[in-house]
């Protein structure tokens, strides 16, 4: 003899079935959440995309550089950090507190990986223009539209414009035409315009 499931029974058989299919997705909504939780961690650390080092040689400069000293006792100290060889003693700015930390309290150092285009900028400070020129165009090529790039085609297009270069200038503008719109609200376009418009003026002086 059949026993005929009874409404309830099949009513609770379909609540489970829904159950089952909302823990699925509770499921994979947290997994979702800590995952961009991560990525955002990752992004805001002062310290992203940094080497570590206690090499006094990549400290020994008149600048302070930014980054985090762990002590021996296992403290993280973030700011700008600038080594003294003279008492053995780095230098640790933040919010106006500047702390010294002995070498022998510290454990290790993290600074950020300066990138080409800080390079590229100290090159052409320096007027070495030549050699930024590389380290600009890299940036460009590895870099979205949208990105740092724009600071890079700023400073590539400054460094023919000193070398005496304008056709090389009004080229580089040529393709990027939105660095020059009126109503673009990029930071850089008005050092793109003035930089353009003194490669049109020495080009009518040839």
């Amino acid at each position: 003899m059949h026993t005929i499931p009874s409404r309830w029974s099949r009513l609770g058989k379909c609540d489970s079935n829904v159950m089952s299919e909302k823990m699925k997705i509770n499921i994979y909504i947290l997994l979702l959440l800590l995952l961009l939780s991560s990525c955002v961690h990752s992004r805001k650390d002062p310290i992203y995309d940094c080497i570590t080092t206690k090499d006094e040689n990549q400290l020994a400069r008149t600048d302070p550089v930014y980054g985090c000293i762990t002590t021996k006792d296992g403290n993280r100290l973030v700011g700008d950090i600038q080594w003294d060889a003279s008492n053995k003693t780095y230098y640790l700015q933040s919010q106006s507190i500047t702390k010294s930390i002995p070498l022998q309290n510290v454990e290790s150092i993290q600074i950020k990986q300066e990138t080409d285009i800080e390079k590229a900028i100290a090159l052409f400070q320096k007027k070495e223009y030549q050699q930024a020129i590389p380290l600009l165009k890299k940036a460009i090529a590895s870099d979205r539209p949208f990105g740092s790039s724009i600071t890079a085609i700023r400073w590539l297009a400054d460094c023919y414009l000193q070398l005496g270069q304008p056709d090389k200038v009004i080229k580089l503008f040529e393709k990027k035409k939105w660095l020059l719109e009126e109503d673009s609200k990029l930071r850089e376009t008005p050092d793109c315009k003035r930089i353009y418009n003194q490669a049109l003026n020495e080009l009518q002086k040839k």
